[in-house]
């Protein structure tokens, strides 16, 4: 701990010597200590090196009134952080929406969001990532009411094979609503999964299996219909 009131009282010799170093032991180590000094003078920094840690200290800025915390400095990992800043080693959550801007004036891709499933032993339905989407019950429950999940179906390189699962609530239970991958299963919350493979769509739309259901009862409290169509539509290349 190293804090002066940086007042060099009048004394002898030896005494306002010592006094003098104190002060500039506290300027070198900037004020550090475990609470802030005792004199304090607005605009001074100073550094509590017991919060949040023994190991992590807390930079602050007096204004005359209060304390404004600055950043931390891990003294383990030798890495500062400066206060509100996003931390890339730790879970981070903002407040306020967030744009990922690209000003790239090609045909290029981006910008890019991208998610990095860096495994050492990649494996048949490891499960690589998700974008979820979640809210609050009536109760004030966090649930998760939509997601996007990742799966490895073969790791192999130069044949990898992957599926995307597109999951929603139905009923209070999250269920698979698509999954796409070769070839597309779309199940619905209350009848059996409908298969659409769309391999060879160059030539023609191949079969449904099982052939789907198609209700036309107009939904209550709506407007009437004369009924629903489920179409699929064909071009061939010229």
């Amino acid at each position: 701990m190293s804090q002066h009131d940086m007042v060099i009282s009048n004394a002898d010799g030896a005494t306002v010597r010592a006094d003098v170093n104190g002060a500039l032991q506290a300027l070198a180590s900037t004020s550090k200590g475990n609470a802030r000094p005792s004199t304090v003078y607005a605009g001074q920094i100073w550094l509590d090196d017991n919060a949040p840690s023994a190991t992590v200290w807390t930079a602050y800025l007096y204004d005359g009134a209060d304390d404004i915390p600055i950043g931390t400095f891990d003294t383990v990992t030798n890495i500062f952080t400066p206060t509100g800043a996003a931390m890339t080693a730790v879970a981070n959550v903002f407040t306020a929406d967030q744009t990922l801007r690209s000003t790239n004036a090609g045909a290029t891709q981006g910008p890019n969001l991208t998610l990095d499933r860096n495994s050492a032993s990649p494996a048949v339905n490891d499960v690589i990532g998700a974008v979820v989407l979640s809210g609050r019950s009536s109760t004030g429950v966090t649930r998760t009411y939509a997601q996007i999940v990742g799966f490895i179906l073969s790791p192999t390189n130069g044949s990898e094979d992957a599926q995307v699962f597109h999951q929603a609530m139905v009923a209070g239970t999250l269920t698979t609503v698509a999954t796409i991958g070769n070839g597309s299963t779309f199940v619905g919350a209350s009848s059996s999964p409908l298969t659409a493979n769309l391999t060879g769509i160059d030539g023609a739309i191949v079969a449904l299996t099982p052939s789907p259901t198609i209700r036309s009862a107009a939904p209550t409290g709506r407007r009437s219909n004369p009924g629903r169509k489920l179409v699929f539509r064909c071009r061939a290349r010229s």
